[in-house]
């Protein structure tokens, strides 16, 4: 990996470099140049294996190619990230945003543009800022009749309209009890779109359902965001937003669970679906701060990537197979039948997931050799070995269905098939047999075409 950094030996601008803790491998990284006389900086990211090794900047500053190109020592230069492309772009794309550093008002850097992201990582510490000033008193905040606001947001909560029937009712019945007053109640946050476009309601779903339900509640608070307030605020750091504002600590009106993991999951299948890599640590940080403990986010992972990996099946126009009921399950069992039909061959299925050498013994005995009453084996007083009549074996191997990254297929093909052949060989193979273990397929067509565009 090291040599394939830049060489700086004969670029005469040089004082400092610093390449940081050097991985073995990676595809990318992010860098910055700084003018230690003016403290200016030029950042960057840059594809290893897309230039080559003496890739110095992309930069078309003629102020900043000056400084590089010439003979004072006054530029240092720092590798601030290592990792793959599509993380190390949208790296960049999140610093340089963080500063408008393309803005021509910037003086402070070199960029002439902020670049461009592969996806939009949320900005955590963002969204808390955002927060922050949301509950405060920077934005005004106002009474609106709800037969005005029905039918003009669209809730970004991720658990959407999804409503929490005990904390709506709690709502519902502190309105009443107070004959209509809202003054303890949140007030519902909007983030206003278009003008043809419903506004995004970020916080107080329940709030508002709790008052619509009420005998006596007829307006809300309501604070609303400009889209001009908004610019810069991507969709996947709406939704943070969202669930944020809905975090225990923000809750005035208790009795609603915020860490039930399907709201977790949600978000984090949004965030996913916006471009962001399962393993980004963004994910597991957003989680820590919606209070999620180890045991959830390890669930909520899990369950992503199942979720990803049925859509990444379903993308191929694929389907699992369920070998253990409905018309695959008739399917193999007439297969077996008809093996077993087959003079000197026996045939059973077995489970990757519970491929268990006690009933693969029993199955194949039960099936090939002689048995006497009581179930146990006839021996050939002769030869001193069990009376067998089918020494050929087909085991049908089928992986448990809806496993995205087939774990149990992994392990199959990694671990327990070499252990399960080196004792079929010991034991089975030692007695005549020839054992057969047969995979099956984990995924089938769904009856769909992929179109060509």
């Amino acid at each position: 990996m090291k040599n394939e950094l830049p060489d700086f030996d004969e670029v005469k601008s040089m004082r400092n470099i610093d390449f940081g803790n050097i991985p073995k491998i990676c595809e990318a990284f992010v860098y910055l140049y700084t003018n230690i006389l003016t403290g200016q900086m030029y950042l960057g990211y840059h594809l290893i294996k897309e230039f080559g090794k003496n890739y110095f900047h992309s930069s078309t500053s003629k102020e900043f190619i000056t400084i590089f190109t010439g003979s004072d020592k006054i530029l240092d230069y720092k590798i601030l990230h290592y990792g793959n492309k599509e993380e190390m772009k949208s790296k960049e794309y999140q610093m340089l945003s963080a500063v408008n550093a393309g803005s021509k008002n910037n003086k402070e850097y070199y960029n002439k543009s902020n670049g461009s992201p592969s996806y939009h990582i949320p900005d955590l510490t963002k969204c808390d800022n955002w927060v922050d000033r949301l509950l405060g008193d920077e934005f005004p905040e106002t009474r609106e009749l709800l037969s005005d606001l029905e039918g003009t947001i669209n809730w970004v909560q991720v658990r959407g309209s999804k409503i929490n029937k005990k904390r709506r009712i709690k709502i519902t019945r502190k309105i009443n009890d107070a004959g209509g007053n809202i003054d303890e109640t949140d007030a519902i946050i909007l983030f206003e779109n278009d003008d043809n476009s419903l506004d995004d309601g970020m916080g107080g779903n329940h709030t508002y359902k709790g008052i619509d339900k009420s005998e006596k509640g007829y307006e809300a608070k309501v604070k609303r965001i400009s889209k001009e307030q908004l610019i810069g605020v991507t969709p996947a750091e709406k939704i943070t937003i969202a669930m944020y504002l809905n975090s225990p600590k923000d809750e005035k009106i208790a009795g609603y669970n915020s860490d039930e993991e399907e709201n977790g999951l949600k978000w984090a299948e949004s965030i996913v679906n916006g471009g962001v890599e399962m393993g980004d640590s963004v994910i597991t940080d957003g989680l820590k701060r919606m209070k999620y403990d180890s045991q959830q986010r390890a669930s909520i992972r899990k369950e992503l990537k199942e979720i990803i990996g049925n859509r990444q099946v379903g993308l191929m126009n694929q389907i699992w197979v369920d070998y253990t009921e409905g018309q695959e399950a008739k399917d193999l069992a007439e297969e077996i039948e008809a093996l077993n039909n087959i003079p000197d061959t026996a045939a059973f299925a077995m489970s990757s997931g519970y491929f268990n050498w006690n009933p693969i013994v029993e199955d194949i005995f039960t099936l090939t050799a002689e048995l006497d009453e009581n179930g146990n084996l006839m021996i050939d007083k002769k030869t001193k070995k069990p009376i067998i009549n089918k020494k050929n074996i087909i085991i049908k191997l089928y992986h448990p269905m809806g496993n995205p990254y087939n774990k149990h297929k992994k392990k199959w093909d990694s671990e327990t098939q070499k252990e399960q052949l080196k004792r079929i060989d010991f034991f089975l193979t030692a007695l005549g047999y020839t054992v057969t273990i047969d995979p099956l397929p984990c995924t089938t067509s769904n009856g769909l075409t992929r179109g060509n565009n």
